[in-house]
């Protein structure tokens, strides 16, 4: 059998996919839950572990984050039961997003709020505010929950004009161009 680098492993991968598709309670692309860490490692080739048990999570041993390039897969007893994929997934040129679509709504070329009122048609959303600005505004939320479909979405800040309408969020600017 010959032998590829991580990096040849995932231009083939990506020559074979226009789109990610995540398909609720299946997979994203051609990542299925249910599948061995050996099955998904000769699609995306190798990845690197992170274990939780000793980070007092409550993870037990047997659940382990691998991070692979564009995901982060969590197996339990060697199975996957949680794929991540992130915004900057790029194609095969490695300089265009490959474009990551659910129930055919793109989820990274879209507002968030866009994105999560679509979803929203198909089931309820549970929205996670920051503490610091979000005040009762679900649009400041920084992760949505759609547990009928056994999907998250997440971002790590939110920047909206809604923000400037937060004291709180004025003095931390004021107080981080301070310093």
């Amino acid at each position: 059998m010959a032998e590829y680098s991580h990096n040849q492993i995932r231009k083939m991968w990506r020559s074979c996919l226009s789109k990610l598709e995540i398909i609720p309670g299946v997979g994203i692309g051609n990542i299925y839950f249910g599948m061995t860490r050996e099955e998904v490692d000769k699609i995306l080739g190798p990845g690197n572990n992170r274990d939780w048990s000793h980070v007092g999570t409550g993870f037990p041993k047997e659940w382990v984050s691998v991070y692979y390039a564009d995901f982060i897969v969590e197996f339990f007893e060697n199975k996957v039961v949680g794929i991540e994929v992130f915004a900057d997934v790029l194609s095969e040129d490695n300089e265009t997003r490959l474009p990551v679509f659910l129930h055919g709504i793109s989820l990274f070329e879209e507002k968030a709020e866009d994105v999560v009122k679509k979803l929203e048609q198909y089931t309820p959303c549970v929205h996670i505010l920051n503490d610091v600005y979000g005040a009762g505004d679900k649009d400041l939320a920084t992760e949505y929950e759609f547990d009928d479909m056994g999907v998250a979405l997440w971002r790590e800040m939110v920047f909206i004009q809604n923000y400037f309408l937060h004291l709180s969020f004025c003095r931390k600017m004021k107080k981080n161009r301070n310093t």
